[in-house]
């Protein structure tokens, strides 16, 4: 880790690689992780973890997709893994999930 925190103090940029590449590079193995979700695309963790629309009227299942949108939508421009389109901490705290205004479609956030 101080390695990583020094190579960043140095203006050293860093880029995911895919499995494979990793595997190449680091000539290991990649060790298999729990499922913690039987999905693997965030979208559909968001969308189905915890939920249930036994008992809850219309309304509030309309709220509940709504808010789940706009949780997708701000977990997507915080997880940017292009730095220069990733929000800053200034721009995700106008997110309306976290300001609490309705969220109307995919948040662009201000310069």
């Amino acid at each position: 880790a101080a390695a990583a925190v020094a190579a960043a103090a140095s203006g050293a940029t860093f880029q995911l690689l895919t499995i494979d590449e990793y595997e190449a590079r680091s000539g290991k193995k990649v060790a298999v992780g729990k499922r913690y979700f039987k999905h693997t695309r965030l979208a559909d963790i968001v969308s189905s973890a915890g939920y249930s629309a036994a008992g809850l009227s219309e309304e509030a299942q309309a709220r509940e997709r709504g808010e789940r949108a706009a949780l997708l939508d701000f977990l997507l421009g915080l997880l940017d893994t292009d730095a220069a389109t990733r929000w800053t901490p200034d721009q995700a705290l106008r997110h309306p999930f976290v300001t609490g205004e309705p969220f109307k479609g995919p948040f662009t956030p201000p310069p």
